[in-house]
């Protein structure tokens, strides 16, 4: 009634309301990543062998010291029992080790990039980066297809970059974005149709999965010991303090 005070029944009903309402929107906010269940520790094992490719899952499994499994530009590892070789970005030879599980549609992914360039100049020398699909939005698919197909030609990371940059999805998109860091059209555009690397990406996808990757970007940060990658996880676009913070305590 207008000019009256609420009862004590309204009362509890408009603070339970409100209490939803707020349930909700923090809810909402925190959508995008729902780590609950990421495990504090991710562990990628090194092995000795030949690169088998810019991405794609390669066969056998081993250990070995801490310059296992770098073969020029090339990081061979295991994870989630497959067995990858990634381009690096940084010095191949560097201590410690960042696993990006991103995703090219990602805008949490695009917001990261800059703070990983930072954090890549900062510790050049000791820091080396290496790329990892985990595709949560439909047309970032093929993005990553793109991504595996520039690396046949020696331009994973330019294309990588690229990508994130141009924000072209479709095929005739990925064509142009490969023509500006100069790859050979013909060559790219018959890497994309054929197919080649979906297997590639799903062996990404399931190696983040038993990381416990449930969101990008994520990034593990570790150091190789006894042929293994001991890394903690960084999860988001996060401050450089917090990029720093992971890297510190790896080198220690």
């Amino acid at each position: 009634m207008t000019g009256s005070s609420a009862s004590p029944e309204e009362s509890t009903l408009y603070m339970l309301a409100s209490l939803v309402l707020l349930g909700f929107l923090v809810g909402s906010a925190m959508v995008w990543f729902s780590f609950d269940n990421m495990k504090s520790t991710a562990v990628l094992a090194l092995q000795r062998a030949p690169a088998g490719g810019n991405g794609g899952a390669a066969g056998g499994a081993g250990t070995g010291d801490s310059g296992a499994g770098v073969s020029g530009n090339t990081l061979t590892f295991t994870l989630g029992g497959q067995s990858f070789s990634r381009e690096i970005e940084g010095d191949p030879n560097a201590t410690v080790t960042i696993a990006e599980f991103s995703d090219y549609e990602c805008p949490y992914c695009m917001q990261a990039l800059p703070t990983i360039q930072q954090l890549m100049e900062e510790y050049r020398g000791k820091v080396r980066l290496v790329h990892m699909n985990f595709v949560v939005h439909p047309d970032a698919h093929l993005a990553a297809l793109a991504g595996e197909c520039a690396g046949e030609q020696g331009k994973y990371w330019e294309m990588h970059d690229a990508i994130f940059s141009q924000k072209k999805y479709d095929n005739a998109g990925l064509a142009q974005t490969a023509q500006s860091i100069g790859l050979d059209g013909a060559k790219f555009s018959a890497c994309l149709s054929s197919g080649k690397y979906e297997p590639a990406l799903t062996a990404q996808q399931a190696a983040g999965s038993s990381a416990g990757v449930e969101g990008t970007p994520t990034f593990i940060i570790g150091k190789i010991q006894n042929g293994q990658l001991v890394g903690t996880p960084v999860v988001g676009a996060v401050p450089l303090s917090q990029f720093e913070s992971a890297v510190k305590a790896a080198m220690n």
